[in-house]
């Protein structure tokens, strides 16, 4: 308790990390995907709005792999 901890919020002109340091640090749409899991390199596609929709909308695959593992047995 009491320590402050970075974490991604969207905002009405991109991703930012909170709390924000005096420069208001932003994430591209490769920093968003790797939070999720995704490769540094994972190909995004469209507008940058669309592309981190994309990496926001989705379930992390290692999260995906877990569950699936446990519901297959």
């Amino acid at each position: 308790m009491g320590r402050v901890s970075a974490c991604p919020r969207t905002s009405g002109v991109g991703w930012l990390l909170v709390p924000r340091e005096s420069d208001g640090a932003r994430l591209t749409s490769s920093d968003a995907g790797v939070l999720n899991g995704f490769p540094a390199g994972f190909p995004w596609s469209g507008s940058r709005s669309r592309q981190f929709l994309q990496a926001a909308n989705v379930v992390a695959p290692q999260v995906a792999a877990a569950l699936l593992a446990e519901v297959a047995g």
